[in-house]
């Protein structure tokens, strides 16, 4: 369960958005499942709370609070040991569930207490491996997002990066294609002229005609003869954000705050088919990954790095003029901040009446620690 800090009622609109956390209580991306190797443990972080992830030998990946009962060293620090962790310090072991299992020096064997740390839900799928870092009775309640395409082995490319930014600024940023200056180098996308906004309780969904794959590389690669390249759809599906072109090319972005200036981000982009470069063929499946390779080397990674750059730079900008007004045209990014902030009020209610409950059980939470329960009375 994360750690929430009261927004000052005092601070602008913007401010408070730009304080505010995720819910907890939707599945967050921990990291690809191959860089998870059969032994190993990482730390993972969601806001400001740290989780040990770690893969067991016999292949599951489990999740515990990144602490041991002990001494409180990080538990990421330790070793894997079968299906248990072990405190690199003193070679306490848990479980999956946070369960102390083991003390190698342990001297009383009689009516020991019942020691143990939290524990988080945590599934693998579409090569990424999810943690659940709210109620973990609310788990099975949160379905993770559906992605077709990888599930029918389109072509992808998929991108990892950590941004010194608030979450919100990339959301903003992905769903807002009026910026075309940024990218005048690489022209992904440009003369965007908004067309249509609907919201739900759940989401905000965003319409442009736009000229979409017009630079360098991607011009030669596009298949505008099959795919209509001039119109994007583009949702804010809380937690996360997607984007649709004609069903064709889609792409997903999961986010994973980690504090109030550090997102970790994850992309996954989709794509049904691509053209042979001056002839009408379509590009040969066998074909399709090395060339997204290309394109991510060559491409995508240089526009993300402008995007990155200039989110950051907002960052700062955030930090210095936070409270002077800022005049929005883009009628996306007040819907979304209002569904941001919504989410954020109702997850820390939500934490107040967990801490009133467990405080009039009189017992400790087995939930993650109960230092992460600090929210205003």
């Amino acid at each position: 369960m994360s750690t929430t800090t009261p927004i000052e009622p005092h601070l602008t609109h913007r401010e408070r958005v730009r304080a505010a956390g995720l819910s907890g209580d939707y599945w967050y991306p921990a990291m690809w499942s191959g860089d998870l190797k059969k032994g190993e443990v990482k730390e993972v972080v969601f806001w400001k709370e740290s989780i040990a992830v770690y893969r067991g030998d016999d292949g599951v990946v489990r999740a515990i609070e990144d602490r041991c009962a002990h001494r409180h060293v990080k538990m990421s620090l330790g070793v894997v040991q079968g299906c248990d962790l072990a405190c690199g310090y003193h070679g306490w072991q848990f479980d999956g569930g946070g369960e102390c299992t083991k003390i190698p020096h342990e001297v009383r064997t009689k009516n020991r207490p019942d020691i143990r740390v939290g524990s988080f839900p945590v599934t693998e799928k579409y090569g990424i491996v999810w943690v659940f870092p709210g109620d973990p009775e609310k788990a099975q309640l949160s379905a993770l997002p559906h992605m077709e395409p990888v599930e029918k082995n389109w072509a992808t490319i998929p991108v990892d990066y950590v941004v010194k930014c608030h979450h919100s600024m990339i959301v903003e940023n992905v769903c807002d294609f009026y910026h075309e200056f940024l990218h005048r180098d690489y022209r992904p996308f440009a003369s965007a002229r908004f067309t249509g906004i609907d919201t739900t309780d759940d989401s905000v969904e965003v319409r442009y005609e736009t000229k979409i794959g017009g630079g360098p590389f991607v011009k030669y690669f596009a298949d505008s003869g099959s795919v209509n390249l001039n119109t994007i759809k583009l949702w804010y599906e809380y937690p996360f954000q997607r984007s649709d072109i004609d069903g064709k090319y889609l792409h997903w972005l999961f986010l994973r705050p980690i504090d109030e200036q550090t997102t970790h981000i994850f992309y996954v982009f989709t794509f049904k088919s691509f053209k042979l470069p001056f002839v009408k063929a379509t590009l040969p499946r066998w074909l399709q990954q090395p060339v997204m390779a290309l394109a991510n080397k060559l491409y995508v990674q240089p526009v993300l790095g402008q995007d990155n750059w200039i989110m950051e730079a907002e960052q700062v900008a955030h930090n210095r003029h936070g409270g002077r007004p800022s005049f929005e045209f883009n009628p996306f990014v007040p819907k979304a901040q209002q569904l941001t902030m919504k989410k954020w009020d109702e997850y820390e209610a939500s934490l107040k009446k967990r801490v009133s409950t467990t405080k009039k059980a009189g017992r400790a939470t087995e939930s993650p620690s109960a230092a992460s329960l600090q929210v205003a009375e």
